[in-house]
C-alpha cells in the first residue's frame, strides 16, 4: 500500500558547467579498490543476502569486471569520435546503452539523455530557491512529516544512507544526526513537493531519489532527474492523488501477461479472463507486487548486491534513454525467467510470495536484460492508449 500526501543541442562532456562533478565522475573509471569489497559493493550495499549466496555474487562480479572493461574501451572510442560530446541518439548508441553504460559515464549520461540537463539549463537557480523555501516553511509544509519518516526507511542498511544515530527515530530538519546523503535526500524530496504540488509526496519516490543519489553526486542534478521522471518520462498522474497513470500501467501489464504468457495468466488470475477482470475492476493480488515494481522503478526490487554495478542501474540506463516501456519489458522478463516456479505454485499466496522474492535473486543483469530486450512487443503505447480510453 502506498501512502501519499498531495496539494492541490548536445552538451559537451568536457565543458559541462559542473566540471568538478565531471571530474568526480571520471575518477570512477579507474579500477575499484579492493578495500571493503568483501562485504559491501561500491554503492554501499551489503553484498551478504538471504536471497543470493555471497560466492555467487563474487563469481558474477569477477566475470562482469572483464566485460565492462571492454565496454569502457568502446565508450571511450565512441566519445572520442564525437569530439568529446554526447552523441545524438542512434541505433548504435541504443545498442551500447542496452549493454550497459560504464559507471564513470553513467550519471552524466542519465542526466543528458533523460532531458534533465535541459531543465536545469532553463532553470539555473530554481533548486536552490526551493530548498531555501522548504527550510523556511518548516512544519508548514504538509508533506514534511511523511518525508521525514521515510528518510531513514530508505535503504537503511546502505553505508551512505545509514543514520549515524540509529537509536533516534525523530529528526529535526537538517539535523546533524544525519549523514550527508540523507540531508541531500531530504532536500530533493522537499524541493520536489513544492515544485510539483499536484504530486506533493508519494511513498516510493524516496527509493528512486535515494538510489539516484548513490550514482549522481550533485543533488541538484538528482532533483531535475526526479522532475523529468515524474513529469515527462512516466505517464501523467502516476504519483498524484488519483494515481491513474499507475493504474493504467498495471492494466497494460496484465493484458501483456494475458497475451504473451497465457499459462502464467491462468495461475495469477485463477482462470478469470482478462476482460472480465478489467470490466469489474478486480485485479489479481499480484498487481500489488507489480505496482510496487513500477512505482519504485525496481529500485528496491532488483538486487543491489551485485558489484561493480547495481542490476537496477542497467534497467535505468535504458529507462532514461528509451522511456518507461522498459518497465514492461523487465516485468515480463522476470515472469518469463521464473515461469517454472510460478506454474508450480500451489495457490495465489505462494505466487504472491514468489513474485516478491525471485526478482531479488536476479544478480545476472546480462541474462535479465537479454530476455528483456528479446521480448519485442511493438504495441505498448497503442495498447496503453486503448486501455486509457
Amino acid at each position: 500500500m502506498y501512502v501519499r500526501t498531495t496539494s492541490s543541442p548536445r552538451q559537451s562532456i568536457i565543458s559541462h558547467s559542473r566540471k568538478s562533478s565531471r571530474h568526480r565522475q571520471l575518477s570512477n573509471c579507474s579500477p575499484c579498490s579492493s578495500e571493503g569489497l568483501e562485504q559491501y559493493d561500491i554503492y554501499g550495499f551489503n553484498k551478504s543476502s538471504q536471497h543470493v549466496p555471497l560466492h555467487r555474487i563474487n563469481e558474477f562480479e569477477a566475470r562482469y569486471q572483464s566485460i565492462m572493461g571492454h565496454k569502457r574501451y568502446q565508450w571511450d572510442q565512441m566519445l572520442a569520435e564525437n569530439g568529446g560530446d554526447w552523441p545524438e541518439k542512434s541505433p548504435k548508441l541504443r545498442r551500447y546503452i542496452r549493454k550497459g553504460i560504464p559507471r564513470c559515464y553513467r550519471a552524466q549520461a542519465w542526466f543528458h539523455y533523460s532531458g534533465a540537463l535541459g531543465l536545469l539549463q532553463k532553470n539555473p537557480h530554481v533548486y536552490k530557491s526551493l530548498v531555501q523555501s522548504a527550510e523556511m516553511m518548516g512544519s508548514h509544509n504538509e508533506h514534511r512529516n511523511l518525508i521525514e519518516q521515510d528518510l531513514h526507511r530508505t535503504f537503511p542498511d546502505n553505508q551512505h544512507l545509514r543514520c549515524q544515530r540509529p537509536e533516534i527515530h525523530s529528526y529535526e530538519p537538517y539535523s546533524p544526526a544525519c549523514v550527508p546523503k540523507i540531508q541531500s535526500l531530504r532536500n530533493v524530496l522537499m524541493a520536489l513537493s513544492i515544485y510539483s504540488p499536484a504530486i506533493g509526496y508519494c511513498q516510493s519516490l524516496n527509493f528512486i531519489a535515494g538510489m539516484l543519489l548513490l550514482s549522481i553526486e550533485d543533488e541538484e542534478q538528482v532533483f531535475w532527474v526526479m522532475v523529468i521522471t515524474t513529469s515527462h518520462i512516466l505517464p501523467s498522474n502516476t504519483y498524484d492523488i488519483t494515481m491513474e497513470g499507475a493504474s493504467i500501467d498495471q492494466l497494460t501489464l496484465l493484458w501483456l501477461i494475458f497475451d504473451k504468457f497465457p499459462e502464467i495468466w491462468s495461475r495469477i488470475s485463477n482462470d478469470v479472463p482478462f476482460w472480465e477482470l478489467e470490466q469489474y475492476e478486480r485485479p489479481p493480488p499480484s498487481t500489488l507486487v507489480t505496482t510496487h515494481w513500477f512505482l519504485t522503478l525496481f529500485a528496491n526490487v532488483l538486487p543491489p548486491e551485485a558489484s561493480p554495478l547495481i542490476t537496477v542501474f542497467r534497467v535505468w540506463d535504458i529507462f532514461f534513454f528509451e522511456g518507461h516501456v522498459v518497465l514492461f519489458r523487465v516485468a515480463l522478463a522476470i515472469l518469463d525467467l521464473n515461469s517454472e516456479a510460478l506454474l508450480n505454485a500451489e495457490d495465489a499466496m505462494e505466487i504472491f510470495q514468489i513474485m516478491q522474492i525471485l526478482p531479488k535473486q536476479a544478480i545476472d543483469c546480462n541474462q535479465l536484460l537479454d530476455v528483456c530486450i528479446s521480448l519485442s512487443y511493438l504495441g505498448y503505447d497503442l495498447l496503453r492508449l486503448i486501455l486509457e480510453l
